[in-house]
């Protein structure tokens, strides 16, 4: 038969001794009576801490709500035709707001402003200053290469246009297809009108329905479409 569990014999005394809960608390305090100033001055500094990071806080989301209505107020005067006066509003955003993501945005759309005004070596300028400085996803750097290739073009300078329509093809974003008709465009501007004609036919028939393949099938008229070769297709009546 196995042995019974032993007895733990549990004295008075024993109930009556703090516990290491107990003890830990005394020894607190006794170390904060003893060290009040440093105790008090480490209880400030930690609330000072806290404090000043909730004004930083508090101000930074302040500054990036002004930022985004400012933003939107110029973004609107754009797409209202008022062009120079989105200019000048972008770029002071640009200036004031620099640490924040409208601010750096608004660099892109200065581009935007300044290229709808007919100003090509001004945009070509804004959109180089946004690709060298912002930190910005692939397809926002997509849409300032094709506006830089645009404002280029704008501008004459054909081979600086390429390039800058290249780079913005490699890049995955919805401006790719149009990145590639400027690349036909400044293909065919410099001679090599079979290359053009190429590009032109690919994206007359596989470009999705827009501008884009418009423009393409006007260069391309001949190339057949997924939606003409089925319109030239038979029809036979089976009864």
């Amino acid at each position: 038969m196995a042995e019974s569990a032993k007895r733990v014999k549990i004295r008075r005394k024993d109930l009556r001794k703090p516990d290491e809960f107990e003890t830990l608390t005394g020894e607190g305090i006794a170390w904060a009576q003893k060290h009040q100033t440093k105790f008090i001055v480490g209880v400030v500094g930690v609330l000072v801490v806290g404090a000043v990071a909730l004004l930083i806080a508090r101000s930074r989301a302040v500054r990036n709500q002004d930022a985004s209505i400012e933003f939107h107020q110029a973004r609107v005067q754009l797409e209202n035709g008022s062009a120079a006066a989105a200019a000048t509003q972008f770029a002071s955003l640009e200036q004031s707001a620099s640490s924040t993501a409208f601010g750096q945005l608004a660099g892109l759309y200065r581009g935007h402003a300044l290229l709808k005004q007919g100003d090509g070596a001004g945009a070509a300028s804004a959109y180089t200053q946004y690709l060298s400085t912002a930190s910005a996803p692939d397809y926002l750097r997509q849409q300032a290469l094709v506006g830089l290739g645009n404002a280029k073009q704008l501008g004459g300078d054909n081979s600086g246009a390429h390039d800058a329509y290249l780079q913005a093809e490699k890049l995955d974003g919805p401006a790719k297809d149009e990145a590639a008709l400027g690349v036909a465009r400044t293909l065919e501007a410099q001679g090599q009108a079979d290359q053009a004609r190429a590009i032109y036919a690919r994206l007359a028939k596989d470009a999705p329905e827009g501008w884009v393949r418009t423009a393409a099938q006007e260069k391309a008229p001949g190339v057949a479409t997924d939606e003409t070769a089925a319109a030239a297709e038979p029809v036979i009546d089976v009864q």
